[in-house]
């Protein structure tokens, strides 16, 4: 048991670095922060498919969720989308989000989701607590037509729900 969960601390803390590399180079507004009741909207683009060796090109989101003494974090709520359709495109476009979440004095959520172009990723996470942050990665993993050098624009919205004491 002990023996797994330092091999989870390891794992979060090399993702989180790799994360935090790949958007270090393409980061727009990467750091979001929500308190209880609050939803946001952020645009980005996507250019091309995601390479391991240059590690992009991808965008990164640091979630913080602050609450206080009368106010819990609920359920933090993200949605991915791509805002062009399929056949705009004529070609297929597959994208993935990656992720880890951490409520205060919670266990961590590792999440990965892939989905199709114009399917919309979507993950909520429990926070129930005070304080919590996810930090997710979304970057296009397959790419077919003749679409190369066109962005794939996306929209991703995060919601953050009153928790109950």
């Amino acid at each position: 048991m002990k023996k797994a969960k330092m091999s989870l601390a390891v794992a979060c803390c090399i993702w989180c670095s790799l994360a935090v590399a790949c958007g270090s180079s393409q980061a727009t507004n990467p750091v979001i922060s929500l308190k209880a009741g609050d939803t946001l909207v952020r645009q980005f683009l996507l250019y091309d498919v995601f390479n391991p060796r240059d590690l992009g090109p991808a965008q990164v989101f640091l979630v913080i969720g602050t609450g206080d003494n009368e106010t819990l974090l609920g359920d933090l709520s993200i949605a991915i989308k791509s805002t062009v359709t399929q056949q705009e495109f004529g070609s297929e476009v597959d994208f993935t989000v990656r992720g880890i979440a951490l409520p205060l004095g919670g266990k961590p959520l590792v999440f990965s989701q892939i989905t199709t172009v114009p399917l919309a990723a979507a993950k909520t996470i429990k926070f129930n607590s005070v304080y919590g942050f996810a930090l997710l990665v979304v970057y296009i993993s397959n790419l077919q037509g003749d679409i190369y050098g066109y962005p794939v624009q996306f929209a991703a919205t995060f919601g953050m729900a009153t928790g109950k004491k």
